[in-house]
C-alpha cells in the first residue's frame, strides 16, 4: 500500500499538484511505518517467519522520508 500511495504522489507531483502530492507522500510514509510496526510485532510473537523483509522496508522508509522532505520543500512548507 505504501508503494501505491507513493506512486500517486509522484503522479500528482508530475501534474503540478504539489500539496496533494505531499499529502499522498505523508500517507505513504505513515503506512510504511505502520507496516514495519505490525511486522515487528508479528515477528516478536513468532507468527512471521520471513526474515528478509527488514532491509527493504527500512530502505523504503528512508526513500519515502526523503521524498516527503523534497515535496515539502517544493510546496514551500519548509525552507530549502
Amino acid at each position: 500500500m505504501d508503494w501505491v500511495l507513493g506512486t500517486f504522489a509522484v503522479f500528482c507531483f508530475a501534474a503540478g499538484l504539489n500539496t496533494i502530492a505531499l499529502l499522498f507522500g505523508v500517507a505513504a510514509l505513515i503506512t510504511n511505518v505502520g507496516i514495519i510496526g505490525l511486522r515487528w510485532r508479528a515477528r516478536a510473537q513468532g507468527t512471521l517467519l520471513d526474515d528478509g523483509w527488514v532491509a527493504p522496508k527500512l530502505f523504503t522508509a528512508i526513500v519515502l522520508l526523503s521524498a516527503v522532505w523534497c515535496l515539502a520543500a517544493q510546496a514551500g512548507f519548509i525552507g530549502s
